[in-house]
């Protein structure tokens, strides 16, 4: 079972805690990523350095992926895609 849950006062971050037979299998931190709008797991680098990778752009987390691509924020992107919607006659 995997479950997901926000941190307090953050929609960036959040926890996972993956679970199997009543116990605790995993956990690891979470982050949303603003150009993707996926959720992803914060693993600790070598020797246990955390390293987040941050859009110089939007000032947003962004996943590995997207680290060096450039700055597309998800929510611009749906809004975009929302306005040809509205825009388009459907009649």
């Amino acid at each position: 079972m995997v479950g997901l849950i926000r941190a307090p006062g953050s929609k960036a971050l959040g926890y996972l805690c993956e679970t199997g037979d009543g116990k605790i299998v995993r956990e690891n931190d979470t982050g949303t990523c603003q150009h993707l709008g996926e959720v992803f797991k914060i693993d600790p680098g070598p020797k246990g350095k955390l390293t987040l990778n941050w859009c110089k752009k939007c000032m947003g987390l962004v996943c590995p992926k997207c680290a060096t691509k450039p700055c597309i924020k998800f929510i611009d992107e749906q809004e975009k895609l929302q306005r040809k919607i509205e825009s388009q006659s459907w009649l």
